[in-house]
Parts: structure tokens; sequence; C-alpha cells
């Protein structure tokens, strides 16, 4: 009888939070007792009765929303972004125009990349390599081959898991390393490289034989409907304590360290190597602008000149919509992960969710890991492991089943980084883009069966379409790097 592999099970992933009393934050656990102090004080001066009334009104006001959560989001957080959003709606940054006759000459990209650069630099073996500098942040693009699909034994398949992990780790250990962005995205196959690489092979002077067993081959066997294609962007911090790079300074301090990144990355089965100039300018085109794929895909193949620079690589028209992106021929509709799956999961989890479908075939799946650095990794695990503690010792009433578990896992969590795993923050986005007449209500249906088949509970972007399509595109835009709304407001 054949022995079953055992497959690896992963989970234990925490939240960081400040508990404070009744279950709440700290933050809403401060502003309750500051509170309390300002209305015991207005009933024990002689104060109009007016006064006092109003002083609880108003200490209610400020500390319910802490209290209270919706989706994961506390209500201060809903205010706040529905502020900023209606701030945006009646200055009228939710639509963007550019080219000729336009205040936007040029087809830049919209929004926090508006001011982007793009130059190109060399490797010190060799090799080019674009950098986009948006702000203090300078990201580097991987073209990556997702490996592990493929008839391999499990274990060799839970060996990957590992080494990427240990690959996430490695970066961590460099405090100017913001973020690694991994960007599986999937294409309706236009047969492009097929053409091109019949043309290569074919020669003039051949058999005619041989020529119709390669045009057979080639043309007359089905193929896939739509391709997959990965990348990874790694973004550094320029400005770390006391030192602040310019980009010279910068792309000197990547080039030097960006083949080691890429060998670490390769031994977990991703192989990959550095994205040059055109292949960024082109990736984001043709995001922005699905019309264009067939053209831009034909220039890259050909060696031809793209036709536009970074500048032109963004859309001539879009609009923010609360929950879709319009982008020249193309509708998006974004949803983010609200939390990780309950319990526990084994490396075939997102399989379904990263699987080319016909139905969608516009589609990326973006996996944001944040690490932490060794020394930092240290402090979060041993605070989170106390802050579980101090909410179980410190509860009133039952003692609910999630502090405990809370708990096990931050205790875990200490023991794991001990013996040299890294800590890293991570989130899932997923974006899908139709035709724009096609139907969202197709796309949502299919979305959430994904997400339950990838234990993944997704949930619409409301009013962050444009920042989490630009996100998703895997050239540069950190988006927690850029809130604007502190966490200490957060549920």
């Amino acid at each position: 009888m054949a022995e079953t592999e055992q497959r690896l099970l992963y989970g234990g992933w925490t939240q960081p939070r400040k508990s404070g009393m009744f279950g709440g934050t700290s933050t809403g656990t401060y502003v309750f007792i500051a509170a309390a102090i300002v209305v015991l004080l207005c009933f024990a001066l002689p104060l109009p009765g007016l006064v006092r009334i109003g002083a609880v009104l108003v200490a209610i006001v400020i500390v319910a929303p802490l209290w209270l959560s919706w989706g994961g989001k506390s209500w201060w957080e809903i205010a706040l972004e529905s502020r900023g959003r209606g701030g945006s709606l009646r200055s009228g940054e939710n639509h963007y125009r550019s080219g000729g006759g336009t205040q936007v000459p040029s087809a830049r990209c919209p929004g926090v990349m508006a001011n982007s650069q793009l130059s190109e630099h060399v490797a010190i073996d060799g090799t080019r390599f674009g950098l986009i500098k948006v702000g203090d942040f300078y990201t580097v693009v991987l073209r990556t081959w997702p490996q592990g699909s493929e008839w391999i034994d499990q274990a060799r398949l839970d060996q990957m898991v590992q080494q990427f992990g240990g690959a996430i780790a490695f970066n961590g250990q460099s405090p100017d390393v913001e973020a690694l962005v991994a960007v599986v995205e999937t294409l309706p196959e236009s047969a492009q490289r097929v053409a091109l690489q019949h043309e290569k092979q074919v020669k003039e002077n051949a058999h005619p034989v041989a020529k119709q067993i390669h045009t057979e081959a080639n043309y007359a066997v089905p193929s896939a409907e739509v391709r997959l294609e990965g990348r990874m962007a790694i973004t550094f911090n320029a400005d770390i304590g006391m030192r602040h790079r310019d980009t010279v300074e910068q792309a000197d301090d990547i080039a030097r360290r960006l083949p080691r990144i890429v060998d670490v990355i390769a031994t977990s089965g991703l192989p990959c190597r550095p994205m040059g100039e055109r292949e960024i300018i082109a990736i984001t085109r043709r995001g922005y602008s699905p019309a264009d794929e067939f053209d831009v895909e034909t220039a890259l193949l050909q060696g031809q000149d793209l036709g536009f620079s970074w500048a032109d690589a963004g859309p001539l028209s879009a609009d923010d919509k609360r929950g879709y992106y319009l982008h020249d021929a193309g509708m998006s509709v974004s949803y983010v992960m609200r939390k990780p799956p309950a319990s526990a999961v084994d490396a075939h989890v997102l399989e379904e969710v990263l699987a080319p479908r016909s139905e969608i075939p516009r589609k990326r799946v973006v996996v944001c890991y944040r690490p932490h650095t060794p020394a930092e990794s240290t402090r979060i695990v041993d605070e989170d492991h106390i802050d579980a503690e101090r909410a179980v010792t410190g509860r009133v009433g039952r003692l609910s089943e999630e502090a405990r578990l809370r708990v096990e896992r931050t205790r875990q969590a200490r023991e794991e980084q001990a013996l040299g795993a890294g800590v890293s923050r991570f989130m899932i986005s997923v974006t899908v883009t139709i035709p724009t007449d096609g139907d969202l209500s197709k796309v949502e249906s299919l979305l959430s069966d994904l997400g339950t088949a990838s234990r993944l509970d997704l949930r619409l972007a409301y009013n962050q379409q444009a920042a989490l399509f630009a996100h998703g595109m895997g050239i540069g835009l950190v988006l927690p790097s850029h809130a604007t709304i502190s966490d200490r407001v957060a549920a």
C-alpha cells in the first residue's frame, strides 16, 4: 500500500493589537479614561446643566468610534476615510484626464505615482535593471517564473515554501527594505510568442514535410486561452535614520546587492531576473490601457521601440468610483483580504484564486510582504505575547476562546522567532479587469467563490479602487507606506 505524503500546515498569524480594558484597544482605553476625568470634573464644578450634558455628549462622540468597529475598521477610521473621500470628490481628484488640451500634457500614472521617475542602471554582474522612484522609495522589479505546479514531491514543495520564507527573512535583515510585492497576473493569450518562435525556428529552405509538422504543432494543436506571468517588486526606503540617499547613491547600493537578492529568491524555486526599463513601461501601459496590449507585446517580442516613455505609460482618462475603477478601455474592481484564514492551511491554499480562468482572463493576485528586522521582530513578538497574556489576566467575566488562542499563537510565534524565523506583515489583494461594458456582478460572484475555495475573506475595497489598482501593478506603490490615517485609531 502506497504511503500518503504528509503535508505541512501553516498558520498562527496574528494581528498586532494593543489590548485595553473590556476588549478595547489601548488608545481607546486612554481616551476613555481622559474623557471620564473631564466629565467628572464638569460634574464636580458648579457648571450649568447644559455644559455638563454637552461634555457627556462630546465624550461619547469621541470615545464610542474608538470602541466600535465594522469590517475590521474602527468608526474613527471609517469617518476619516469618508472625510478624505469627500474632499477628493469635491476637488475632482477622482477624475483624471491627460493628453492634449488638458492640464496633464503627457499620460502619466495618476495619483501618488504622478511624480514617479524611472531610470535604468547596471548591476555588478552586468545585468541591467529598471529603478522606479516614488518619493523616498526606490523599487526594483524582478520577472519571475513561479514553480510548484509540476509533478514534484510534497516534501520538495514544502521545502520551497520554507526557502521562500527564508528569502523574505533575508531581505528583512536590511532595515531599508520596505516591502516585497509578489504579483501573479493572468492575461489573454495572443499567440504572439508562438508565432515569433515559429518564424525563428523554421527556415525558408526547410523540407516541406518538416515545415508542415512544425506549423501544425504550433497552430493546429489547441493552446491555453489565458497565460500566467509573475513578478516581484522589492521596495527600498532611502530615508533611514540619519541617512538619506539620492538616486545615484541608491542605485549604486542596489546594484551591489541585487545579484545576491536574485540568487536567494531563486533558491526557493522562483527563478527570476531583473526587469529593464522597457519591460516596466510595457507592463504599466498594458495594465492601464488593455487595448494596447497586443501592440506592446509585439514590440517587446520583436525588440522594437515601444513608442512611448515612462511619462506616457499611464491612462489617458481614469475615474475612481466608489466600487470600481475606470481606465481607458478597461474597468477594474479590486478586493482586499479582510482577515487571514481562521484555520491552518497547506501550500496549495491559493491554487484556486491563482489559476488562470477564461471567465476572467485579466486578473492580478498580489501578496505584499513587509518584513521586520531581527531587532524589530524580537520586540514585536515579545510585546504581542505580553499583551495577549494581559488581555487574558485583565479580562472581567467569562474568558473568550479567541483570547486563549491568541496567547497560544503569540507564544508559538515567540518560540519560532527565537529559533531564527522572520516576522513579516502581509496583505492580499485581487484585481480583475474587464471591458467597460462587462458584468461586475459576475466578477463579484466568481471572486466570492474563489475566495471561499482559497479560504480568503475578501471584501470590496470601497473608495480605494485607484490606489489598490496601482498597488497591484507592482511598480513601487506600497500602500501602508503612504497611509495618512494613524494606526492609533485602528480597531
